[in-house]
């Protein structure tokens, strides 16, 4: 991560930071099993507001596909896919 630092006491601030960092977020798509109508769609879609750290859902009912863009640094698959899994459908990671 860099850092830089600086501050001026004659123009009337302290300090200021700016900071880089790595970025941990991830864009996935996912074959889903068990997704039958749009309301399964919108189900599923819901997860972003289930799990901390998921910031996008967006299902393709047709497709049977979904794509999930999460922070990995606060979720990480295995908990996405328990969450679809409890609510009744399977995940399999597109290559």
């Amino acid at each position: 991560m860099d850092s830089v630092k600086a501050s001026d006491p004659f123009c009337g601030y302290e300090l200021l930071e700016i900071t880089r960092g790595v970025n941990s977020m991830v864009k996935k798509t996912f074959r889903v099993t068990g997704m039958h109508c749009s309301n399964c769609a919108m189900r599923i879609e819901g997860l972003e507001d289930e799990l901390e750290g998921v910031v996008s859902v967006r299902a393709n009912y047709p497709k049977s596909l979904v794509e999930i863009e999460f922070d990995e640094t606060r979720v990480g698959p295995a908990k996405i896919f328990e969450a679809v899994e409890r609510m009744g459908y399977a995940l399999e990671e597109l290559a």
